[in-house]
């Protein structure tokens, strides 16, 4: 896999998955297939050799269409201007 951005995930969340990826390199070579309904993902998955997949879909992640805030407790805010220079 080379890159997430053709799939248009929101920036926080692929950097997240990019993490996790490269977290776990050693122990698994991930892949993302688009599809536009989880009956053409498990057809493609029982052609690909894979069993065991569940009959429905599993919702692992739900952010409609917000994005979580980052987590900024703990970090020291310095406040600064920007000003233009002369």
């Amino acid at each position: 896999m080379k890159t997430l951005i053709p799939f248009e995930i929101p920036t926080l969340i692929r950097k997240d998955i990019e993490a996790i990826i490269h977290q776990n390199r050693m122990l698994y070579e991930p892949f993302l297939d688009s599809v536009a309904s989880y009956d053409e993902l498990k057809k493609r998955l029982i052609a690909q050799g894979y069993k065991n997949i569940p009959e429905g879909e599993i919702l692992m992640m739900d952010l409609g269409n917000k994005i979580p805030e980052a987590n900024t407790k703990g970090y020291k805010i310095k406040r600064t201007m920007i000003r233009k220079s002369k």
